[in-house]
């Protein structure tokens, strides 16, 4: 039995780190602040199979909040975990592949480790604590929000796929492979990838939705598969609309599969007290 629970603590065990930390990643993974708001998350179209988990639509107000202006590549996954899973590594500004839901919230620890932040993530539970100032993965809502940036269209560029080969990678252009960062259009808020390339974990538990409105929703505490968002390289151009659902165990590492991270907006200092001026 001792043996056993020896092998299984070290399958669970996070991945060791990079024998020296290379704090400069942390200048390169930049931030964008997404302001507060309110949307309709999911789609109201009844007509399309694709979108039958993104029913029904529902009215979400969204605090601001912090998004990596890209996906994390595979250089900053290396750096700062020691290691590159990625399946397609002939470039490694391309963003980093075959990473479980697992590995990504252990990467954001790390990160914030190295910032000298509080990580948001149980080691034991590996739930959020969305109060502290580390970094995280986005919320499903807080993804779909930064993903349309006021739209509300089927992708952030309109509703054609002429529309998604200007913002992603998808079947129909990627060639059968992931591609470097940033090669195609931002969106309004200055965001790259949201759709295509990879798919992006999301914090949340996946569960159907309900039509009650909802503040900075984060899903259920349990569940048995984490949220997908965004579509990625090998997939058609109705999986990478900005209402898609799709969702993995969060064990899984596939060849699509990466994340981007998020931090809490932190308000700014108080001004020093003005001194009062002698007469």
């Amino acid at each position: 039995m001792l043996k056993i629970g020896l092998i299984f603590s070290l399958l669970c065990a996070p991945p060791p780190p990079p024998s020296i930390p290379d704090t400069s990643v942390l200048r390169e993974i930049i931030l964008v602040p997404i302001p507060s708001g309110s949307f309709q998350l999911g789609t109201g179209d009844t007509s399309d199979p694709w979108f039958e988990m993104s029913r029904p639509v529902h009215t979400v107000k969204i605090d601001s909040f912090l998004l990596s202006t890209f996906e994390i590549t595979q250089d900053q996954y290396q750096r700062v975990m020691g290691e590159n899973p990625s399946l397609m590594k002939d470039d490694s500004t391309r963003p980093v592949d075959q990473v479980s839901w697992i590995d990504a919230v252990n990467f954001c620890n790390r990160l914030s480790r190295l910032a000298g932040f509080d990580p948001c993530y149980s080691p034991s539970s590996r739930n959020c604590d969305f109060n502290r100032n580390g970094f995280r993965l986005p919320t499903e809502a807080e993804w779909e929000y930064a993903c349309r940036a006021g739209t509300s269209t089927r992708y952030n560029t309109g509703d054609s796929e002429q529309a998604l080969s200007r913002a992603g990678w998808y079947i129909g252009n990627s060639r059968g492979t992931t591609h470097p960062i940033g090669l195609k259009e931002p969106n309004a808020w200055g965001l790259y990838d949201m759709h295509g390339n990879v798919w992006e974990w999301c914090n949340d538990y996946f569960i159907e939705y309900s039509k009650s409105e909802a503040n900075n929703p984060t899903g259920p505490r349990y569940g048995d598969s984490k949220v997908l968002r965004g579509g990625g390289w090998h997939f058609p151009a109705a999986g990478c609309a900005c209402a898609y659902r799709h969702r993995g165990q969060p064990s899984y590492k596939l060849s699509f599969v990466g994340f981007r991270v998020a931090r809490r907006q932190m308000p700014p200092r108080p001004l020093p007290p003005r001194h009062r001026k002698r007469n």
